[in-house]
């Protein structure tokens, strides 16, 4: 049996939710496993199983390399193939920022963080995370 036709990308730029998982389910031969996803990750997520059904998916190497890292995520630990944090923070520097009409200043401290006269030291149980519930990230 001939599968059936692969659409068009432009097709799926314009259609809805309801044809898009039309689409998946007579292109792939079963609906997708997240049904309630939105339109927008439905068709993207569509366009990755169509494109990769023309021209082939991921590297054993590359699947290697994901499973080792989605371990060492799971673990909590640092694989020698995850790439280091990029940002080297001396004791004395200071982070500002203004957000919501409020200034927030961070001072880096040799074992942890000073935010609003509060220490916040690499053995307290907020450390690091205060900062991701005080001061949201910027976009």
């Amino acid at each position: 049996m001939k599968p059936p036709p692969i659409p068009k990308l432009s097709e799926l730029s314009t259609a809805g939710r309801a044809e898009l998982l039309s689409i998946w389910t007579a292109t792939l031969g079963k609906p997708p496993a997240a049904l309630r996803t939105s339109r927008e990750l439905l068709a993207g997520a569509l366009v990755w199983q169509l494109q990769e059904r023309k021209f082939g998916g991921l590297t054993a190497a590359t699947k290697r390399k994901l499973r080792v890292m989605a371990r060492a995520q799971r673990r909590k630990k640092r694989s020698a193939q995850l790439p280091g944090a990029s940002t080297n923070l001396r004791p004395g520097t200071v982070i500002s920022k203004q957000w919501r009409g409020a200034q927030h200043v961070v001072m880096v401290l040799a074992d942890g963080f000073q935010h609003h006269g509060m220490v916040y030291v690499k053995h307290h149980p907020k450390f690091p995370p205060f900062v991701s519930f005080e001061i949201p990230p910027s976009r």
